[in-house]
């Protein structure tokens, strides 16, 4: 069976990455990135199921990129 995957957008690492550790756990695939660029790059070859977004990153908002996708 195929594992769900998740786009977690998280500037925090701490929190991104007990985030990712829970989700691991519970049998997802995990994309973890600090940086809403690398998110969009991501997006541009995968499709996640879920999305889990930081809506105030401090290397700037991705309030518009959200909104769109």
């Amino acid at each position: 069976m195929k594992k769900p995957k998740v786009l977690v957008l998280e500037d925090e690492i701490i929190i991104g990455m007990d985030i990712e550790a829970f989700l691991w756990d519970e049998g997802f695939e995990v994309m973890l990135t600090t940086d809403c660029d690398v998110a969009i790059q991501w997006l541009s070859a995968e499709t996640p199921d879920v999305a889990i977004l930081d809506v105030q990153l401090k290397n700037g908002v991705c309030t518009p990129w959200r909104k769109s996708w």
